[in-house]
């Protein structure tokens, strides 16, 4: 039989011979075990299937059923099936017993499908498109040479500012969100348009002459703000009282003034906290940074500004509620709760000593250990940022979980100590957690110790309260061309101390490192629910989005969007989402997932009350 076969690696690719004598081979095998063995490698296998008399084969090894006929027992074994070799008996157990609970969508009736389920799950519609399915630009292709020569008026100046509008308007047809534009414009309407020097003049003026608003005269002056260079709020300064800062502010300005009159697009919008990163920068190339993400968020605040003035013209009601739905009602008669307005500080400190209480004996230590900063290349400043930005996160999700852990962040390396220490005396009056270059070794046994891996082959089933869950503070950046090593696993391994990993194979299908701050939510709703669908809840979206794209059918597309809008790991997620209860977070999550349209899962969403 082997003779038939050439054996490549670890594939064998049939010899083209006769297909019937290849086929007649594989069934005068006498052993199970070999005629399994070989027509596994033959149906599954990546092998060539160039050939027209090959992909026959496979076809009808595919569908072969294997007769037992050794000794082990005789009678028909079902069609082939590929095992799955990393399931053990304790995940078979697991799924038997319907340990996770995990919610899946489901079929109600025969006429019922998945794919009637789907529709465009985002928050603008989509574009519309012409026959040959092209999205439709109006208004960007109506410029003819005739208009055009009209619209210059013998002036070829204008030329450049004209293509530079019509390559604006053609952006702003293809954006995600229609925007309603007119589909013509007059002469002087043209002449207004390329008299305003700032595109978001530009922009916002085309959109008006549909909308209304804003009238043209406010237009008109916030294009001579763009005009002129950047002037900042006095009392923002104020703020700023080393010299050092003031001179880099100075800097800044310049050389806002210097890109403003070399024809770039330059921000407007300076917030208090921009003031006091602009006074900290010390290189040209990071105030050049900062300007661009500023320029971009105040971008995205201009579309959001216009996305918002054309839904409220075209549907009032619905801007009449959400004012409604975001004022607090005093009325006795109203059925509405009065909530007190407290001070974001104040409940910030309650926040910090709920997270402080929990440092004695009764809490349940949790460490992020330090140590393998040193192998995780943190010379990079992007990765620096990184690694505090989930720190100052984890703090943030763990002193508000209703029991929170007493946090632990052991072996602070010295490069990183003052770094951390400053980021951290920024956000903190009281400390809701321990800062220490001590060995999380040296303060706890070590058979109460468990190392959190994703490279462990031991699934946490339960939280176990009297161990004690150690975190890797891992910056895992992925470069092109290089592979992952694990740092946890190995360590777990020398000092003999129990591993584990989060069970998202079983709950989701998938399997991947997490962030510092993506681990502390898991482990907080774990510890408080013992519900491991509920607690991978704060699973990040990009994890189920790659299973999506791995494997595209409607089953999948539906768990990523339900899992999209109840999760807490998005930051732009309502509170009311982020306090469900295990109970109501099935509830709605089975509910997005049989909503068949947009209008139903918004209907849906606003029915949940905190």
């Amino acid at each position: 039989m082997y003779r038939n076969l050439i054996p490549v690696g670890r594939h064998y690719i049939a010899v083209p011979k006769s297909l019937e004598r290849i086929y007649s081979q594989v069934l005068r095998l006498t052993r199970y075990e070999n005629q399994h063995h070989v027509i596994y490698r033959l149906a599954h296998k990546k092998v060539n299937k160039s050939k027209d008399h090959n992909s026959r084969l496979f076809d009808q090894l595919k569908t072969l059923e294997v007769q037992y006929t050794s000794k082990f027992g005789k009678g028909q074994n079902p069609p082939l099936k590929k095992p799955n070799y990393t399931e053990t008996k304790n995940n078979k157990y697991l799924h038997e017993n319907n340990i996770f609970n995990v919610i899946r969508p489901e079929r109600h009736g025969e006429g019922d499908t998945f794919e009637d389920r789907l529709f465009h799950d985002e928050k603008e519609p989509p574009e519309e498109e012409d026959e040959e399915g092209k999205i439709s630009l109006v208004l960007s292709r109506s410029v003819t040479p005739e208009l055009e020569e009209k619209i210059l008026n013998g002036i070829p100046n204008q030329k450049c500012i004209l293509k530079e509008a019509l390559l604006e308007i053609e952006k702003l047809e293809k954006r995600n969100f229609k925007f309603i534009l007119p589909k013509s414009m007059t002469v002087d309407e043209w002449r207004t348009l390329i008299s305003l020097q700032d595109m978001r003049s530009r922009t916002t003026y085309v959109h008006s002459l549909v909308m209304g608003t804003p009238s043209l005269d406010e237009i008109q002056q916030q294009d001579k703000i763009y005009q002129n260079p950047l002037q900042l709020d006095p009392e923002l300064l104020e703020d700023v009282q080393d010299e050092e800062g003031q001179r880099k502010i100075k800097i800044f300005l310049m050389e806002h003034e210097m890109l403003r009159q070399d024809g770039e697009m330059v921000p407007y919008l300076v917030t208090e906290k921009d003031i006091f990163a602009i006074a900290d920068l010390k290189t040209s190339t990071a105030r050049t940074k900062l300007m661009m993400t500023m320029l971009g968020r105040e971008i995205r605040m201009f579309f959001n500004t216009m996305r918002n003035r054309q839904t409220e013209v075209q549907n009032p009601k619905l801007m009449i509620k959400k004012r409604e739905q975001s004022e607090i009602s005093y009325d006795e008669s109203s059925d509405k709760t009065i909530v007190l307005n407290y001070n974001p500080q104040t409940i910030n400190l309650a926040y910090d000593w709920s997270a402080v209480r929990e440092f004695h004996d009764w809490g349940i230590p949790l460490v992020i250990d330090m140590s393998y900063t040193s192998n995780c290349e943190l010379d990079h400043r992007l990765r620096q940022n990184s690694l505090l930005s989930e720190i100052l996160n984890s703090i943030s999700i763990n002193k508000e979980a209703k029991t929170p852990f007493q946090l632990q962040i052991t072996n602070i390396q010295p490069d990183l100590t003052p770094k951390l220490s400053d980021e951290l005396s920024k956000n903190a009056d009281v400390a809701p957690y321990n800062l220490t270059s001590e060995s999380h070794l040296d303060m706890y046994p070590h058979d109460r110790l468990v190392y959190l891996s994703p490279d462990s082959r031991n699934n946490l089933v339960k939280f176990n309260p009297d161990d004690i869950y150690v975190i890797g503070g891992i910056v895992d950046k992925q470069e092109r061309g290089k592979v992952r090593v694990p740092l946890t696993l190995p360590a777990a391994k020398k000092l003999n101390i129990r591993h584990a990993r989060f069970p998202t194979r079983q709950v989701f299908g998938v399997q991947s490192a997490f962030n510092i701050d993506t681990c502390v939510g898991i482990l907080n709703d774990i510890k408080e629910t013992s519900d491991w669908f509920y607690s991978l809840r704060w699973l990040p979206q990009r994890i189920l989005l790659r299973r999506l794209h791995n494997d595209p059918n409607p089953e999948n597309e539906l768990l990523v969007r339900a899992h999209r809008r109840l999760s807490p790991a998005d930051s732009d997620i309502e509170l009311k989402f982020r306090l469900l209860n295990p109970t109501n977070y099935r509830y709605y999550f089975k509910r997005i997932m049989e909503c068949k349209t947009k209008e139903e899962m918004e209907n849906l969403l606003s029915e949940i009350k905190i």
